[in-house]
């Protein structure tokens, strides 16, 4: 009987040591197809249109030939560089302070962070800002990754109102593993999954639109994040960027930081304070995204200790933190900046809307940013196109532009909507440009 015993004990041993083998060879193969699966979408193209704009860095259009392409999908803007360039040569040959060359806190030395607090509260917010409610890091994108990457798990979802900036996808999803869902505004309640929408991201003003929103609109979207208990982050990338009233002259620019002010019921202010973020950079408004500065507004204690902790990948160096901290200091420099920037934007903006108007093409009316939105639907009324990226392929091998088609940016399905980043190029180019979509259209329109 105890020959038996032990036989069947061994028995048990042995069963018991398969499933043990066998639970680690199968976590160990997940955890391979999961480093497989990252690998996979990190090798990705960030944005879906990148061949085309690729083509265009590597043969950019002469003005003596006349020949080249001309690339209108990189929301960049170089109409101003000839006035900031200056400003900028005058900081970089100022004395460097020896701190610029040690460590120091990663998200932001106090030179820098009392210069952002102080300029974001004039300039943006329109509210008290502390240094402290200040995280800096290399560029908007890593502030958008550390964000959520703090806000939200690994699956979780993040609405974003369509159509949007194309590259929110990668932003949020290559390292913090959120997904972008498109939501409509006006029933956002129809993109909402209880226990998987963590928070929604907004940019204001909007991208590819060129619109605002209104006061209004930024308190019911308040509103239902409140009611959902969720968070909401306003991408204030192109706030200085605004140029014109809207048509109603009701609102210029509201930051989503004056909402959470003006509020008069201190639970809702309490409430907003933990789950209100507001983030800008120098990359559009002054036209430095070789710079590389963004920075993140919060209230929320352990949301800037996360991302300050995050901060420690993507710090900005101590030379850009002096450069930056110099030039946003000199209000009377950055005011008259603003202004010329603003003519110039307006400007460009205008010779687009002038040529769609004289071609009958239905388009958004902008008042800030530096996109035009439009819609070339029409040509797929002919044989020779079925979707917006035939159009952009047909723009490419026929004028050579390069637009950003809309299907990218989560535009209306079966449409052909397309948006156009007039300040990359001055107007002279931007004229050529014109022509070019004009001859365009006039061939395929019949």
């Amino acid at each position: 009987m105890l020959r038996r015993s032990s036989s069947v004990q061994v028995g048990v041993i042995s069963v018991a040591t398969v499933a043990t083998v066998a639970s680690f060879l199968f976590r160990a193969w997940k955890r391979h197809t999961k480093k497989e699966r990252r690998i996979v979408k990190l090798c990705k193209p960030l944005l879906p249109y990148l061949e085309g704009v690729l083509a265009a860095f590597k043969n950019p259009y002469c003005d003596k030939s006349g020949r080249g392409m001309i690339l209108l999908a990189v929301a960049e803007n170089k109409l101003t560089w000839d006035v900031l360039k200056p400003r900028v040569q005058q900081a970089l040959a100022k004395p460097l302070g020896d701190w610029t060359s040690c460590y120091g806190p990663m998200a932001g030395g106090p030179q820098l962070t009392e210069t952002v607090a102080k300029f974001m509260s004039s300039k943006i917010l329109k509210c008290d800002v502390s240094p402290s409610n200040i995280v800096c890091m290399t560029g908007v994108a890593a502030i958008l990754n550390a964000l959520f990457a703090a806000l939200c798990d690994e699956g979780d979802e993040v609405l974003v109102p369509a159509p949007f900036y194309a590259a929110f996808i990668p932003d949020l999803g290559n390292l913090a593993g959120v997904r972008c869902i498109p939501c409509d505004l006006s029933n956002l309640e129809k993109s909402f999954t209880k226990g998987r929408t963590s928070a929604i991201l907004l940019t204001n003003p909007h991208n590819p639109l060129g619109t605002v929103l209104s006061r209004s609109q930024l308190e019911e979207i308040s509103d239902f994040c409140q009611r959902k208990n969720i968070h909401l982050v306003s991408d204030e990338i192109y706030a200085l960027s605004h140029f014109r009233k809207n048509s109603s002259n009701v609102d210029d620019f509201v930051s989503l930081a004056q909402i959470r002010r003006d509020r008069k019921q201190k639970s809702d202010e309490c409430w907003m304070n933990e789950h209100h973020h507001v983030i800008w950079g120098l990359s559009k408004d002054f036209g430095m995204s070789g710079l590389r500065f963004g920075c993140l507004y919060s209230r929320n204690s352990t949301v800037l200790e996360a991302t300050r902790s995050l901060a420690n990948f993507c710090c900005v160096p101590g030379v850009c933190q002096q450069l930056v901290a110099d030039l946003l200091n000199d209000t009377e420099f950055c005011d008259t900046f603003l202004k010329i920037n603003a003519a110039r934007l307006r400007a460009s903006c205008e010779l687009v809307e002038a040529r769609l108007h004289a071609l009958h093409i239905p388009f958004v009316m902008p008042t800030a940013g530096m996109f035009i939105w439009f819609d070339l639907s029409q040509l797929l009324l002919s044989t020779t196109f079925s979707s917006d990226i035939d159009i952009y392929n047909a723009l490419i091998a026929e004028q050579s532009i390069v637009l950003t088609p809309g299907s990218s940016q989560h535009g209306p399905p079966g449409t052909a909507w397309f948006r156009i980043c007039y300040a990359y190029v001055q107007p002279d180019i931007l004229t050529v440009a014109l022509d070019r979509l004009t001859a365009f259209i006039k061939m395929h329109r019949g």
